[in-house]
């Protein structure tokens, strides 16, 4: 039998992430352990996303995988940022790790940020859900029994009464024509919180729908087990 590599997941509690999670422990080929997250510290929320650290915590706990957190500043430019990540890296080098997880899906720039990132590292970059139809993507992730909800909306794209809507048939049917149904332009950010590879649902209890930076408006999540 081949060894798995021992490969982490960079997530920040989406559907894109976790269907890549998924697609890449189906294929049996990678031991993957560990969730990687950018968390905003002053906040404890993951950076962008703005979803609290209790539940991606509760997240990776019900993926069996750990999290392991990269803690920025607020604000936090981008040397602060690339010095953190450096770092982590570094400390994932030495424990062995050979593999990276990614859910990006058709971004040339991005793919080139991540493989220019890890150049020179011992960890490869992998993209399992690379230039596959985004269209076929979000009806297979929903057919599967994925369940996710919109948490950020930039309304420069979309309009932000979508944020805090579920996931699902109704809310692809309703996006506006030009509009990824994966969000891969970043109208929109989600957090997945039941599927196939979940123990359990996240549970959750949605608060208030606020925009930020006259432009994105998130929804926030309230952790009913958080103290």
């Amino acid at each position: 039998m081949t060894q798995q590599s021992k490969t982490f997941l960079s997530s920040g509690g989406g559907k894109d992430s976790t269907f890549a999670f998924f697609n890449a422990i189906e294929s049996g080929e990678l031991k993957v352990d560990t969730m990687l997250t950018t968390i905003t510290e002053p906040y404890q929320r993951v950076s962008m996303h703005g979803i609290r650290k209790s539940l991606i915590a509760r997240q990776a706990k019900s993926l069996g995988i750990r999290l392991k957190s990269v803690d920025i500043p607020a604000p936090c430019d981008d040397n602060t940022y690339e010095a953190k990540m450096k770092q982590t890296i570094s400390e994932l080098t030495d424990d062995g790790y050979t593999k990276a997880i990614f859910g990006d899906i058709y971004l040339d720039d991005i793919r080139e940020y991540r493989e220019k990132n890890f150049k020179g590292t011992a960890i490869e970059p992998v993209f399992p859900l690379w230039k596959i139809d985004t269209k076929i993507l979000s009806r297979d992730f929903i057919d599967l029994g994925f369940k996710a909800v919109i948490v950020c909306v930039d309304t420069e794209k979309l309009s932000g009464e979508f944020s805090g809507r579920l996931y699902n048939d109704n809310f692809l049917n309703n996006l506006p024509e030009g509009i990824d149904p994966c969000g891969e332009n970043g109208e929109f950010h989600t957090f997945c919180y039941a599927g196939p590879c979940f123990k359990d649902e996240i549970t959750f209890q949605r608060g208030d729908v606020v925009l930020r930076d006259d432009r994105f408006m998130y929804c926030d999540l309230l952790d009913p087990y958080e103290e």
